[in-house]
């Protein structure tokens, strides 16, 4: 009796699963419903008005072509800041360095964090000891380490001298984002490194996206020029999500390492 129930629920769950993806995939189908019907409308209008079926059919082809024109215009300017990319990354001669903290992250701004936590594996990688990361109690502590060995501190200072950051800058009206890496120099606010990865997506745009992919913003330039899935789970695309671990690596590597 016990086996059955256990056999029933399942298929409940397999069903249920199956409903909400049909569910979501219908919801987003609606958009593009409302889109086509209003295309129709605004045809049919012009033809009631002028009496004119050449009319008609041009509003009609150009409600069309529109969102083609932005996604292809979009594409375009993606690939262009791709192949720009890896010729604006820089890195200064710095001595090398045993600790690096982590400030500001601008990628919160797209509703996801563009930088996973490193382990005590990746520093020995990339030749620290121990990372920083803000962190505030009522003791008036401002910076947690985390050393190689795993062990957590608490500090009233941060005492590492370089600081990662990133920052995100949108610079049309296409949904195409560059995010920059940065390692500065704390004490001069002086830029020492920077890699650039480009985003399409997001919005509106990125809920479609998300249907191919396991993020709502696909990227190139910081990993290598194909355009994949921006930063996606190990689960979804492990072959991605290991790349880019291993240029955040190959990134902080070179930036602390005095090369």
């Amino acid at each position: 009796m016990s086996e059955l129930i256990y056999q029933a629920l399942f298929c409940f769950v397999i069903i249920a699963m199956y409903a909400i993806q049909a569910i979501y995939l219908i919801a987003m189908a609606v958009p593009i419903v409302l889109y086509l019907l209003i295309a129709l409308a605004a045809a049919a209008y012009t033809r009631m008005r002028s009496g004119s079926r050449w009319k008609a059919s041009a509003i009609f082809l150009g409600f069309i072509v529109l969102p083609i024109l932005f996604g292809c215009m979009s594409l375009y300017e993606l690939r262009a800041e791709c192949l720009q990319a890896g010729n604006q990354a820089f890195f200064s001669q710095v001595s090398p360095q045993s600790a690096l903290s982590f400030g500001p992250d601008e990628t919160v701004q797209l509703n996801t964090a563009g930088f996973k936590a490193i382990g005590e594996e990746d520093m020995g990688r990339i030749g620290i000891r121990y990372i920083e990361r803000p962190f505030r109690d009522a003791e008036g502590n401002v910076a947690l380490k985390i050393n190689i060995d795993g062990k957590r501190e608490i500090s009233p200072f941060f005492l590492s001298q370089y600081e990662y950051t990133t920052a995100v800058e949108k610079r049309s009206f296409l949904p195409v984002f560059r995010v920059s890496h940065r390692i500065v120099n704390k004490s001069s606010a002086e830029r020492t490194a920077e890699a650039v990865d480009v985003l399409l997506g997001g919005g509106f745009i990125g809920r479609y996206i998300e249907i191919f992919y396991d993020r709502a913003y696909v990227s190139c330039g910081y990993v290598d020029d194909t355009i994949g899935a921006w930063r996606p789970n190990d689960k979804r695309d492990k072959e991605r999500h290991h790349a880019y671990h291993e240029a955040d690596i190959k990134f902080l590597s070179r930036a602390l390492a005095g090369c």
